[in-house]
């Protein structure tokens, strides 16, 4: 699976939104998905300001339907230019995408952003895990919650 998967196959939002500016964080949530057997493809964005950018398009290419939309967004909070919480308040603000799962994704175990996520509408909030096998185990609970584990081998 390409790290940064082209959506245009997958027109019926059945892909995975990664909002994440760390190459290494990419990498390792590419390979756990490979692991995992999940084909599901990933658009990748690289900071906040390119998530708002392309949620901007989505909702312009939309109507009453999120066509196109991601079926999970997993985002990151400390980001370039757009942080994830902003981010986040822009989504859960919008009639179109306020339905749509966000996972907060990220290494800020303070009390004050797990607060803030939750309070903005944040589905879950979940710290990026240091070992490999620990990332593995943490993605299997997300495609299973969140995916139906049906895409998962």
């Amino acid at each position: 699976m390409s790290i940064e998967s082209s959506v245009s196959s997958a027109p019926d939002g059945n892909y995975l939104l990664l909002v994440e500016d760390n190459l290494d964080d990419i990498l390792l949530l590419s390979r756990a998905l490979k692991k995992l057997g999940v084909t599901t493809p990933v658009k990748v964005l690289r900071d906040g300001e390119a998530a708002l950018t392309y949620l901007q398009e989505l909702h312009t290419a939309s109507t009453e339907n999120c066509i196109g939309c991601p079926e999970l967004v997993l985002l990151d909070l400390k980001m370039p230019k757009v942080n994830g919480h902003e981010v986040l308040k822009v989504i859960k603000a919008s009639p179109l995408f306020s339905n749509m799962p966000v996972i907060i994704l990220t290494s800020s175990d303070e009390e004050n952003d797990i607060k803030a996520c939750l309070e903005s509408g944040a589905d879950d909030y979940l710290l990026k895990p240091v070992s490999f096998r620990d990332f593995v185990c943490m993605v299997q609970v997300l495609v299973n919650r969140w995916m139906g584990g049906t895409n998962c081998g």
